[in-house]
């Protein structure tokens, strides 16, 4: 497959650069230059970094195409100025051409964050089982104890605890969910940067609630920092609704409506920190999906 991409660019004026270990292939008319990097099986985040590399070779004002192809043959096309739109149909024509080969070895991508924060969840879990209320008494959101007392430490503690096995199970069965999907997009650094961040948020505007309402609410769950996944999932479906391939997007809207409705119907919810987690969680991704895709 990547040798009639080759031949393709070289019918379009594009000359194979020796001076790249990967396959970069450049174009230069007048004043315009042009690269295109041919990848196999690395990141969104390695593949910007080619994107820069490509524009210290050839110059800010060059246009860089990445295309990844995949061990199971998918490919990804990441245009991020928009400066080859006359080569994405001829090349979608023949990779629709082509024939799927299934590979046996195709890899499959492990959320490692996402796993070691669901294990942190259920470790807590157990200890409060062991250590009955005390730890609710030591972590769980208070206002009075938070704002009163000075234990700010709370706004980040309470978003590791749960109080029963149903609270626990439904918040980790999502954060699966829609955490494998954020931190393979985002990457895990920034994938866990964004989901505490929006637990944080979460807390906050829960505080912020119950004080202002004057309820003395005692609260904890994951779920603030999951309504952050919800919203963050929702700026990357937004970002990549015109060109990322394969990019299941109706899934994904029935996925985050179905998460919004069981919040807000459900009793006993806390939908203060819902609102503020699902509110950062976008702010945040916006952020950082932003500068991980254009910086």
């Amino acid at each position: 497959m990547i040798d009639r991409i080759e031949q393709l660019l070289r019918m379009h004026g594009y000359a194979k650069s020796d001076a790249n270990e990967e396959i970069f292939y450049v174009k230069v008319i007048q004043n315009e230059r042009k690269g295109i990097y041919i990848l196999e099986n690395i990141s969104n985040e390695k593949a910007y970094q080619k994107f820069q590399e490509g524009k210290e070779i050839l110059g800010e004002d060059a246009g860089i195409l990445i295309l990844i192809f995949q061990n199971n043959q998918k490919v990804s096309w990441i245009d991020y100025e928009r400066q080859f739109d006359e080569l994405q149909q001829p090349i979608s024509m023949m990779l629709e051409s082509m024939p799927e080969r299934k590979d046996k070895k195709s890899s499959v991508y492990i959320p490692k964050m996402t796993i070691l924060l669901v294990v942190v969840n259920v470790i807590l879990f157990i200890a409060t089982k062991i250590m009955g209320e005390a730890i609710y008494q030591w972590g769980a959101s208070s206002w009075p104890l938070i704002v009163g007392e000075h234990q700010w430490y709370r706004l980040f503690t309470s978003n590791y605890l749960h109080f029963g096995f149903d609270h626990l199970f439904n918040n980790m069965a999502v954060l699966c969910i829609l955490g494998y999907e954020v931190e393979k997009k985002m990457g895990s650094l920034r994938y866990v940067m964004l989901y505490i961040g929006a637990g944080l948020i979460g807390s906050i505007a829960s505080v912020g609630y119950y004080m202002a309402t004057n309820q003395n609410v005692v609260s904890v769950g994951a779920s603030g920092a999951i309504f952050g996944l919800v919203g963050a999932l929702l700026i990357i479906v937004l970002k990549n609704r015109e060109r990322e391939n394969g990019f299941y997007k109706r899934g994904f809207i029935i996925v985050i409506v179905g998460s919004l409705y069981h919040g807000i119907s459900s009793a006993g919810i806390d939908n203060a920190a819902h609102v503020g987690g699902l509110i950062g969680g976008a702010i945040l991704a916006f952020i950082l999906y932003r500068q991980y895709r254009e910086k």
